[in-house]
């Protein structure tokens, strides 16, 4: 049995003025399958997700259709780098 490997992508989060947006977006985040680790930057208005076995386009979709907040790929698709 083969384990999934972690895979980390930076998400641009539109809607964002308070710390109670970014604690909503980060929850709304990990309630979507396959994400195993959040973390919301406020001040940069961008998003770390850490996630397993999903396409990253699949989960800004999941976000995108139940929250008023938008995210997308940040840095032109390229994932894996880290900004915390």
């Amino acid at each position: 049995m083969s384990e999934s490997k972690v895979l980390k992508a930076i998400l641009r989060v539109e809607g964002m003025s308070c710390s109670h947006c970014a604690s909503a977006v980060e929850k709304a985040l990990r309630k979507i399958e396959g994400v195993v680790g959040v973390r919301v930057d406020l001040t940069e208005n961008k998003a770390e997700v850490e996630y397993l076995g999903r396409d990253i386009k699949d989960i800004i979709d999941s976000f995108n259709r139940g929250s008023h907040y938008r995210v997308s790929l940040f840095n032109n698709g390229k994932e894996g780098q880290s900004f915390l």
